[in-house]
């Protein structure tokens, strides 16, 4: 629990462990951090490689709050998806870079 000092209560770490309760993305990296995992250790070596590329580029561009960037990443896997839309990748990967340019937006 003293991982939690400085970005989150010990209450809400406590539930967001039991599913109870959601952290930002900004704390979970934060906590990862501290604890000395890296993001993608966290999520497993399951996560397709051309996700695991994009979330690498959208987490860098999110923890320096660089909306433009979020905004170009999303709008060309946006294009790549109309133009190949058999690749389901593409929309995944935009979906990433526009949940990250959403959050830092509104």
């Amino acid at each position: 629990m003293t991982a939690a000092k400085g970005i989150t209560s010990k209450s809400s770490l406590d539930r967001w462990e039991k599913g109870n309760d959601n952290l930002s993305f900004s704390k979970v990296i934060d906590l990862l951090y501290r604890i000395h995992i890296q993001p993608d250790e966290f999520l497993g070596s399951n996560t397709p490689s051309q996700l695991a590329n994009l979330y690498k580029q959208s987490m860098i561009a999110y923890y320096y709050s660089n909306i433009s960037a979020l905004k170009k990443l999303a709008q060309r896997y946006l294009e790549l998806y109309k133009d190949s839309p058999e690749e389901k990748v593409y929309i995944l990967q935009a979906s990433v870079a526009s949940n990250f340019y959403e959050d830092l937006t509104t």
